[in-house]
Protein backbone atom coordinates (compact mmCIF):
# COMPACT_ATOMS: atom_id res chain seq x y z
CA UNK A 1 0.00 0.00 0.00
CA UNK A 2 0.84 3.45 -0.54
CA UNK A 3 -0.03 4.86 2.61
CA UNK A 4 -0.78 3.04 5.74
CA UNK A 5 -0.76 5.84 8.62
CA UNK A 6 -2.94 7.85 7.32
CA UNK A 7 -6.24 6.47 8.28
CA UNK A 8 -9.91 8.36 8.67
CA UNK A 9 -11.40 8.18 11.54
CA UNK A 10 -14.59 7.06 9.68
CA UNK A 11 -12.56 3.92 7.89
CA UNK A 12 -12.93 0.43 9.76
CA UNK A 13 -10.09 -1.85 9.87
CA UNK A 14 -10.92 -5.48 9.45
CA UNK A 15 -10.65 -8.20 12.50
CA UNK A 16 -9.56 -5.16 14.21
CA UNK A 17 -11.03 -4.34 18.10
CA UNK A 18 -11.04 -1.09 20.05
CA UNK A 19 -9.53 -2.77 23.08
CA UNK A 20 -7.20 -5.42 20.89
CA UNK A 21 -5.63 -2.56 18.35
CA UNK A 22 -2.03 -2.92 18.31
CA UNK A 23 -1.02 0.54 17.14
CA UNK A 24 -0.40 3.20 19.71
CA UNK A 25 -3.31 5.16 20.46
CA UNK A 26 -1.73 8.44 20.13
CA UNK A 27 -0.49 7.83 16.54
CA UNK A 28 -3.59 5.76 15.58
CA UNK A 29 -5.57 8.76 14.13
CA UNK A 30 -2.40 10.70 13.34
CA UNK A 31 -1.99 11.34 9.83
CA UNK A 32 0.64 10.16 7.57
CA UNK A 33 2.70 11.94 4.70
CA UNK A 34 1.02 11.20 2.62
CA UNK A 35 -3.49 11.58 2.72
CA UNK A 36 -4.26 9.45 -0.80
CA UNK A 37 -7.74 8.49 -1.39
CA UNK A 38 -8.17 5.02 -2.86
CA UNK A 39 -8.02 6.43 -6.39
CA UNK A 40 -4.72 8.07 -6.21
CA UNK A 41 -3.36 5.22 -4.33
CA UNK A 42 -4.47 2.58 -7.47
CA UNK A 43 -3.26 5.16 -9.75
CA UNK A 44 0.03 5.55 -8.37
CA UNK A 45 0.61 1.57 -8.06
CA UNK A 46 -0.97 0.73 -11.90
CA UNK A 47 1.42 3.77 -13.17
CA UNK A 48 4.33 1.54 -11.78
CA UNK A 49 3.14 -1.61 -12.25
CA UNK A 50 2.92 -0.72 -15.83
CA UNK A 51 6.79 1.26 -16.15
CA UNK A 52 7.87 -1.98 -14.91
CA UNK A 53 6.36 -4.01 -17.83
CA UNK A 54 7.44 -1.79 -20.27
CA UNK A 55 10.89 -1.12 -19.27
CA UNK A 56 10.78 -5.23 -18.86
CA UNK A 57 9.68 -5.23 -22.55
CA UNK A 58 12.41 -3.16 -23.68
CA UNK A 59 14.95 -5.03 -22.10
CA UNK A 60 14.47 -7.73 -23.65
CA UNK A 61 14.22 -5.58 -27.07
CA UNK A 62 17.37 -4.15 -26.53
CA UNK A 63 18.80 -7.59 -25.69
CA UNK A 64 18.07 -8.83 -28.87
CA UNK A 65 19.04 -6.37 -30.67
CA UNK A 66 22.21 -6.57 -29.19
CA UNK A 67 22.53 -10.33 -29.72
CA UNK A 68 22.84 -9.50 -33.73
Amino acid sequence: MVNQTAVYNDTVTANVTSDGCPRDPVLKDKDGELVWNRNDQGAALATFDYGFMITQVLRDCLAVIGER
